[in-house]
């Protein structure tokens, strides 16, 4: 590991151990099965840039309430509801080194988890009380399912520009990195 690397999740260590927390306490699905696959994508060993993009915004911009890293898992319920929803779309045999949820469970079972993981961020997104989050979130979900359905409808056109993928790639991934970042601030 790199020096700077070091230095850095030395520097979060932290406030990533309150991010596993919050993830683990605030799932509370009311069925086993769905805490199961939830938790077959969210403890897989992601790296959660997202929710620390969101607390280090937070306390750049001098906040420091006790919420911070609860709410900060919206961003991780949502990159990981996309990811569900990605592997089956994209037909994946693996993620992160694990067999993917639909192949574990079936299709289903991993659609409705991921639909789950949304709406738990959305409801956490509305327990913030403010309507600029709630917007915030509004529009990540709009145009990640946008930019998913953009690069479903040109899979294997190589006519595709290069604004077309960034786009694409914008809608799927930017997205949800500045709203971490515009929420936290």
């Amino acid at each position: 590991m790199s020096d700077l690397k070091a230095k850095i999740l030395t520097a979060v260590r932290d406030d990533l151990e309150a991010i596993e927390i919050a993830l683990a306490d605030n799932l509370n699905p009311h069925f086993d099965l769905v805490s199961q696959v939830a938790g077959h994508i969210l403890f897989a060993g992601g790296k959660r840039l997202r929710p620390l993009l969101m607390v280090l915004c937070a306390r750049l911009c001098g906040h420091s309430g006790n919420h911070t890293a609860r709410f900060a898992t919206i961003f991780e319920y949502l990159h990981a509801a996309t990811l569900l929803h990605d592997d089956l779309v994209d037909d994946a045999d693996m993620r992160r080194g694990r067999p993917v949820a639909h192949l574990v469970w079936d299709n289903p079972t991993a659609v409705l988890t991921g639909d789950f993981l949304l709406a738990r961020g959305l409801s956490t997104a509305a327990d913030t009380g403010l309507c600029e989050v709630i917007h915030v979130i509004a529009g990540i979900t709009e145009n990640m399912s946008q930019g998913e359905i953009r690069q479903m409808a040109r899979k294997g056109d190589l006519s595709l520009s290069e604004a077309e993928y960034l786009e694409v790639i914008r809608c799927k991934t930017a997205v949800l990195f500045e709203g971490a970042c515009r929420t936290g601030a």
